[in-house]
């Protein structure tokens, strides 16, 4: 009960300063250009390093049906958001969940960590657990990963404030930059989440396992103003809470936030929360199909667009992966092509659907997902329809590759059959 009071009386602090400020900036720029001026006034305040990308606006499906702002108890589930230079859409498997994660917790301060099982996470009485909206039916998230996977804002981790906390994920799939080497307000990386006045650290996994990771070696400070401004106006009633948390959504750039070199790749995040107050968070990777490495064709980023709309006409919304068993997702050329993505690491996968493949390491698949083993069914992700059985993993004996005008042949066909049916 301390716990609750604390939170809301220090909330209420907070949220009477940002209130004044905001309302100070809001009137001084609706005083020249009008109300949209303000957004950029804030941001301009911010003072935003290079590399961070403030939320602009979203799409949420709820109880409710499709919504974009408001305060809910139930799931809210992130479905497309625009953040920075980008838009990222759950349709598109533009959204990469986590599929392994690891909690520690400091509690003496000293930089020593201790791991938390999931049994001491879900008993409620340790620095860390888990936060659910009011009228969300929680007793089937028994693990950190069923809480954090999902995309749904009114599931979450929450440190009570008393001890430094360092949460490890991996990320299904793993992921480039957008401009690998250059600057831009394009993100990887999204937190997601209710800080109190607090900030967070972030920084970028590029090797190991999730028990072991080897870090980029630049994180990223992101202050309590940064994640002020990036308040989503969605706010999510939880249980044992009586106000409202305002939910922010903070994106950064693997090159020029997270220091992830031109020539690395990121599998997942590190995300530390400092001892101090109450706060609620969940990370999320952000890329588009040929930022993510199983599905790269080496085309320049101009063209990105255009090939994704194509394809996505061709073969449906649901997202370009295959699911192989044993494999990552496929990417629309390999699926065109009749490859599947396993080859070496297991079996062929389906075409149209999203990804059904395994993860990099640890995933608990869902029953939409196929397991390490056998025949791995495509995922039904969005409009399209979830792609056709893969074949058993077997030896592991390179696929048999097409002569590259076959391969052409299918491209111009399935471009020019998109074109036709837009007609």
């Amino acid at each position: 009960m301390k716990l609750v009071q604390d939170y809301r009386s220090a909330r209420s602090l907070r949220a009477g300063l940002a209130l004044c400020a905001a309302a100070a900036a809001t009137l001084l720029a609706m005083s020249t250009t009008g109300p949209r001026s303000a957004l950029a006034l804030a941001d301009s305040l911010s003072q935003r390093p290079a590399g961070v990308a403030i939320f602009t606006t979203a799409r949420f499906i709820s109880e409710q049906g499709e919504v974009f702002s408001g305060s809910f108890g139930n799931s809210v589930v992130l479905d497309s958001l625009t953040i920075g230079e980008s838009t990222f859409r759950a349709t598109m498997n533009e959204m990469i969940e986590v599929s392994s994660v690891r909690v520690r917790v400091d509690r003496e301060g000293n930089g020593q960590y201790e791991l938390l099982t999931d049994e001491q996470l879900a008993a409620g009485d340790a620095p860390v657990s888990f936060a659910f909206g009011r009228q969300v039916d929680h007793g089937k998230y028994r693990t950190a990963l069923d809480v954090m996977r999902g995309r749904d804002l009114a599931r979450l981790l929450m440190s009570d404030g008393s001890a430094n906390v360092q949460v490890d994920v991996l990320l299904a799939t793993e992921i480039v930059d957008d401009r690998p080497g250059a600057e831009d307000n394009s993100p990887e990386a999204i937190l997601v989440g209710s800080f109190n006045g607090l900030g967070a650290r972030v920084g970028a996994i590029i090797g190991g396992s999730v028990d072991h990771p080897i870090l980029a070696q630049r994180p990223f400070e992101i202050s309590s103003d940064l994640l002020a401004y990036g308040e989503s106006g969605v706010n999510i009633v939880l249980n044992g809470f009586d106000a409202p948390i305002p939910i922010s959504i903070v994106g950064m750039d693997l090159f020029s936030a997270l220091g992830v070199e031109a020539n690395q790749s990121a599998i997942g995040f590190r995300l530390e929360v400092p001892a101090g107050s109450p706060a609620f968070f969940n990370l999320i990777g952000t890329a588009h199909a040929l930022q993510q490495v199983s599905g790269r064709t080496g085309m320049e980023a101009s063209e990105q667009d255009d090939f994704e709309l194509e394809f996505a006409g061709s073969f449906g919304g649901g997202g370009y992966g295959g699911g192989g068993g044993g494999a990552l997702g496929s990417s629309p050329l390999r699926q065109i092509a009749g490859l599947g993505n396993g080859g070496f690491r297991g079996g062929g996968g389906g075409g149209g659907g999203g990804g059904g493949g395994t993860p990099l390491t640890d995933l608990v698949p869902p029953n939409n997902e196929s397991s390490n083993g056998d025949t791995g069914s495509g995922r039904n992700n969005g409009n399209g329809n979830g792609g056709s059985n893969g074949s058993n993993g077997g030896s592991g004996d390179p696929p048999v590759i097409p002569a590259p005008g076959t391969i052409a042949m299918l491209l111009m066909a399935g471009v020019f059959g998109g074109r036709r049916r837009s007609r």
